[in-house]
């Protein structure tokens, strides 16, 4: 079991998750563009393929399971 300093490290902030999933999404789509964390991620430029790719990568990231429509859901 963690211990609460150390269970508190494990959570990453909002700032941290916000930044990672710019940088995946930068990565998925191969352009740096998005940089409106509120925006729709639809109107970047990802579609249903590039979503499934996202949310692979966000479940690698951050090591948790993710519904499938994760990224078409924000």
């Amino acid at each position: 079991a963690l211990t609460a300093p150390a269970a508190a490290a494990a959570v990453p902030s909002v700032d941290q998750v916000t930044q990672n999933v710019l940088q995946l999404l930068g990565s998925v789509l191969g352009s740096s563009s998005m940089t409106d964390a509120s925006a729709p991620l639809m109107a970047s430029g990802l579609d249903s393929l590039a979503s499934v790719e996202l949310r692979s990568e966000l479940q690698a990231a951050f090591r948790l399971p993710l519904p499938p429509t994760v990224a078409l859901d924000h």
